[in-house]
């Protein structure tokens, strides 16, 4: 396991350390344990896509790339993900 933060985690979009992108639907609790689970899909459409969980400390846990500590998961602010889908269209 990786080293880890506790965050505030928002619904929206964040970009994986391998640049991939999920959509944060919500953060629950699970109801037997009571620990903060993530909801969340793949990638940028909605629509027919499968629903994935994972834990919250999972989720907000550092990892190794190229010897530098980095985020999971860093938060894309709507701004930033517009940019990027104009981008990939052209």
């Amino acid at each position: 396991m990786g080293k880890q933060h506790n965050r505030r985690i928002f619904a929206g979009f964040y970009k994986r350390y391998d640049n991939k992108y999920i959509y944060v639907v919500a953060v629950v609790p699970d109801v037997d344990t009571g620990s903060q689970v993530v909801i969340f899909h793949e990638g940028i459409d909605a629509c027919e896509c499968k629903y994935y969980s994972m834990t919250k400390q999972s989720f907000c846990e550092m990892v190794e790339v190229d010897g530098e500590w980095v985020d999971k998961f860093a938060r894309k602010k709507e701004r930033q993900f517009a940019e990027y889908i104009n981008r990939k269209n052209t």
